[in-house]
């Protein structure tokens, strides 16, 4: 499974996982929600308030985004953001 990390302007979520299709969405914590397939296997998770929490870090990698389309924040499984 290859790493996807994206950040949704709109609703200020980023989304850690794979492309995979998940089937289920359940909290985890108060502004972490786990996508999991049919057979339980996580597949994602979803960080809600994602400035808020990754403060400065986050903002430097997206603040030229001005599109409501997801935005890759990085290309390759296990470079930094």
């Amino acid at each position: 499974m290859q790493l996807e990390i994206q950040y949704f302007p709109q609703t200020d979520t980023l989304y850690i996982g794979g492309s995979d299709s998940a089937n289920d969405g359940y909290d985890i914590a108060e502004i972490l929600i786990a996508h999991a397939k049919d057979d339980g296997e996580v597949i994602g998770i979803t960080l809600e308030h994602a400035t808020e929490h990754l403060g400065p870090h986050l903002r430097d990698q997206i603040s030229s985004v001005e599109t409501s389309a997801p935005t890759s924040v990085i290309g390759n499984e296990g470079e930094p953001l």
